[in-house]
C-alpha cells in the first residue's frame, strides 16, 4: 500500500474510501441482524502443502475479509483429517478439484480448523467462544 500511496496519492484515497465503505456496510449487517459472532471454516480442507501455497493463495478468501474490516477473528484445531478422509473428488475435475485432492493424500492427523469472528473491537468475545469450544 506504501507504493500505491507514494505512485498516486488520488487511487490510494479512493482505494481507502472504498475499504471504509465496505467496512461500514458489513457493521450495519452484523447490527441489523443481530449478529454477535459467526463461526467460518478457515480453509475448505485440511492445510495445503507448502508446494501448493502458492496456488492455494486464493482460498484465503475465508479469512481476507476481515483483515480488511479489522474484525477481530481467531483460529480453532477442531478435529483432525481421519485414515478414511484423505481423498478429494468432486464433479468438476477442474484445476482446484486436483490441487485439493493433492492436499489431503497423506494429510491423516491435520488439524481441521474453524475460524470464529467476533464485532469490530470486540476480541475478548472471539476468545471466551473459543475457549469454550475449545473446551
Amino acid at each position: 500500500m506504501n507504493a500505491l500511496r507514494k505512485q498516486d496519492p488520488v487511487k490510494f484515497e479512493a482505494f481507502l474510501k472504498q475499504r471504509y465503505e465496505f467496512v461500514y456496510e458489513m457493521a450495519n449487517r452484523w447490527q441489523r441482524d443481530g449478529i454477535s459472532a459467526l463461526l467460518t471454516p478457515f480453509w475448505p480442507h485440511c492445510a495445503c502443502k507448502a508446494s501448493n501455497a502458492g496456488d492455494m493463495g486464493m482460498m484465503l478468501d475465508y479469512s481476507v475479509m476481515w483483515n480488511i474490516t479489522g474484525f477481530p477473528a481467531g483460529i480453532l484445531p477442531i478435529t483432525r483429517v481421519r485414515e478414511n478422509e484423505q481423498t478429494f473428488n468432486d464433479s468438476h475435475g477442474d484445476f482446484w478439484t486436483r490441487l485439493i485432492h493433492n492436499d489431503c493424500e497423506d494429510s491423516s492427523g491435520m488439524p481441521i480448523c474453524l475460524q470464529i469472528v467476533g464485532y469490530a473491537f470486540e476480541d475478548e468475545k472471539v476468545l471466551g467462544i473459543m475457549k469454550k469450544l475449545e473446551k
